[in-house]
């Protein structure tokens, strides 16, 4: 008798575990569906993704001149091209066509040629420098200026494209070595990096968040090409050094290129202690921004940054942690595609004079083949810039592939 009523409790026992087990599981699928569902919720379609990601590898391409230089703005209403033009933005748009580049399948977009066309117009304005013992080439921002940010994209651009097209490596390591050995030049032993070499005059010692960044994302990446010890440990030294200092001192401009350097940290054997200044650094970036998501100027600087992070809160964070900057990222993404002039869609723009008097409310598009793909700078303000499409083809780049794992 004794040994029946062990049976039957183990027996119930076994039942109860069972019911709990399964109410578990349906318990888990429940609420990976809710977080599924959520994450959907004002998401673009993967189809949608990969058009903006085209469309706008389209209007770069046809925003470069014979020589490999971008031209800087369009206004796709007047069919004119402004005489503006920067150097770290010309990079950056060279860089951005690389960040799609490696993460195709061949050449989808024909992106190869139009980047070895870019690294040609690089080549008259790489100025050789010589400082004591030390040599290196680097992008002139003015004639008198290198810009250790235009260096440093011009420079990852450059990885990306031999990366993709091993065969090219004896056509532009050269390059991408003298400007590795710029921005060693470039560090302050006790911060971050100087902003800028004078080749007449003395030098400064100032420093650009911006700059940092990119420079910082610059050995990075080189060091995904080439472990050396001598880059690995600059980048452990000044990675702790932004980690501290932009703790105390948060700025907006860092957080873009810094985060895009700790997302790819991850990927290498670099020392990863970067977990809680990423969280800290988002949630006062995403603070900032989330009574702005009706806005109708373009954020994709802001965005970009946000989906670097993504990845790196990731590596720790899941479920229904990761929602809310996800949430913020579909949001914005699906705000700012429309501002993506395609033959399609046409935002509805206004046209103002210098003293804010309406001249014209949704003008016609002049020349669709140079506006076709072109994200505008505001809805107020609407030309097309490289650096605006720049950062959106890279946020959407990133949500597509590197966040939702879909190919391009």
């Amino acid at each position: 008798m004794k040994k029946i009523f062990t049976i039957l409790i183990a027996v119930t026992l076994i039942l109860i575990a069972t019911v709990i087990g399964v109410k578990l599981v349906e318990k888990e699928k429940n609420e990976d569906k809710r977080i599924a569902d959520i994450k959907n919720m004002d998401a673009l379609s993967e189809e949608e993704l990969r058009e903006t990601i085209q469309l706008s590898m389209e209007w770069i391409k046809n925003a470069q001149e014979e020589n490999g230089h971008f031209k800087y703005e369009y206004n796709p209403f007047y069919d004119t091209y402004s005489e503006n033009d920067n150097m770290v933005r010309q990079a950056g748009t060279f860089y951005s066509m690389g960040e799609v580049l490696v993460r195709s399948e061949g050449d989808k977009y024909g992106l190869k040629v139009p980047m070895q066309k870019a690294i040609e117009y690089f080549k008259p304005v790489t100025f050789e420098g010589e400082e004591g013992s030390k040599t290196f080439k680097c992008v002139l921002k003015t004639e008198n200026n290198c810009s250790i940010g235009a260096t440093s994209l011009a420079m990852i651009g450059m990885l990306d494209l031999i990366k993709k097209y091993p065969d090219l490596i004896p056509d532009y390591e050269f390059l991408i070595k003298g400007y590795l050995d710029f921005i060693v030049y470039m560090h302050n032993p006790t911060a971050g990096f100087r902003d800028g070499y004078y080749l007449k005059g003395a030098q400064s010692e100032k420093e650009s968040p911006f700059g940092n960044g990119e420079a910082f994302l610059a050995l990075v990446r080189y060091y995904q090409y080439k472990q050396t010890d001598e880059v690995k440990y600059l980048i452990n030294d000044v990675g702790e050094y932004f980690a501290k200092y932009f703790t105390e001192n948060k700025d907006d401009n860092f957080y873009l290129w810094g985060m895009a350097a700790i997302k790819d940290i991850y990927k290498t054997d670099l020392d990863k202690d970067y977990f809680d200044f990423v969280k800290e650094y988002t949630d006062w970036r995403m603070a900032k921004f989330i009574p702005q998501r009706n806005t109708y100027k373009n954020k994709c600087a802001y965005i970009e940054g946000i989906a670097s992070a993504y990845s790196t809160l990731q590596e720790e964070m899941s479920g229904e942690e990761l929602i809310p900057y996800l949430e913020d990222l579909n949001i914005w993404l699906k705000n700012t595609k429309k501002l993506q002039i395609t033959e399609n869609y046409l935002p509805e723009v206004t046209i103002k004079d210098d003293k804010g008097k309406v001249l014209e409310k949704n003008p016609e598009i002049k020349n669709m083949k140079y506006a076709n793909g072109g994200f505008l700078t505001s809805l107020m303000d609407p030309v097309q810039r490289i650096d605006f499409t720049q950062h959106c083809a890279s946020s959407y780049l990133q949500k597509l592939v590197d966040i939702d794992g879909k190919s391009l």
